[in-house]
């Protein structure tokens, strides 16, 4: 006999509840949410280094499920623990990610994983579109970051930026590389295949990667400067410089405000 969704779920649009419903996990599902991320940099020897940079990524993604709830002073929070009790990492874990990996390698051994778990049904919702990966700056970043909470998030107003820059994570297209790079380049010549995704925001990236409405290509910033770094911040699409990572106006930005007078 099937389980009717609760009441409190019904009226509740939270990404978590969204989360929640889309999975059954309402019903005790087996099913779990996440991403693929590759275990490189210089944190590959260093296990304990390692699991607190997961550990962190995991509260910042929990705080991201959290963040809309907080901020109403509400207090039930059944469906942030439900979606995190189900979130995931799937670690990459090889001596050829040690240091600092091509993007086509992390790529090659993400293909590898997706063979390995195609029969897992358990794991069907683990995103393998995109694979995480992150470098010596994002891990020293999460694991020098506070604790989560409403003040800290506060203190980087106006906006998110704050949030985002402290905790960030690289994400990787999966189908990006040189048998695509040709048929890319025709419809947006200026996609590079990877950009930054705050850790609080990857809840609501794998939903829209998810549900098929967005890509990561249609999600990322394209620039004629291909040093600086797109970023996706949960609702816009920013470029930063690499040295300062402040945000930058760049040459497609003023050919499009000129083509807007």
């Amino acid at each position: 006999m099937s389980i009717p969704i609760p009441d409190w779920l019904k009226q509740d649009n939270s990404e978590a509840s969204r989360l929640v419903r889309k999975l059954a996990l309402w019903r005790c599902s087996n099913f779990r949410w996440g991403f693929v991320v590759a275990k490189a940099g210089s944190s590959y020897d260093d296990e304990a280094r390692w699991n607190k940079t997961l550990d962190r990524l995991r509260q910042h993604v929990a705080f991201g499920l959290a963040l809309p709830r907080l901020q109403a002073g509400g207090s039930d929070d059944r469906a942030e623990r439900m979606a995190m009790d189900a979130f995931t990492l799937q670690v990459l874990d090889s001596h050829e990610l040690r240091g600092a990996p091509s993007h086509d390698t992390i790529r090659a051994h993400l293909r590898a994983w997706k063979e390995a778990n195609a029969g897992n049904k358990d794991l069907a919702f683990v995103c393998d579109d995109v694979c995480l990966f992150l470098d010596d700056r994002m891990v020293q970043q999460l694991v020098d970051a506070p604790e989560p909470s409403l003040d800290w998030y506060r203190s980087g107003r106006p906006g998110t930026l704050l949030l985002t820059l402290t905790t960030c994570v690289g994400v990787l297209d999966a189908y990006f590389g040189p048998d695509t790079v040709e048929d890319k380049r025709e419809e947006r010549p200026h996609y590079q295949g990877w950009m930054w995704v705050g850790a609080a925001y990857l809840p609501e990236f794998w939903r829209r990667i998810d549900d098929y409405f967005q890509n990561m290509e249609m999600m990322c910033a394209l620039t004629y400067e291909p040093d600086l770094i797109p970023l996706w911040d949960g609702c816009e699409n920013l470029l930063l410089d690499p040295e300062t990572l402040e945000e930058r106006d760049t040459e497609l930005d003023k050919q499009r405000a000129r083509f807007n007078r």
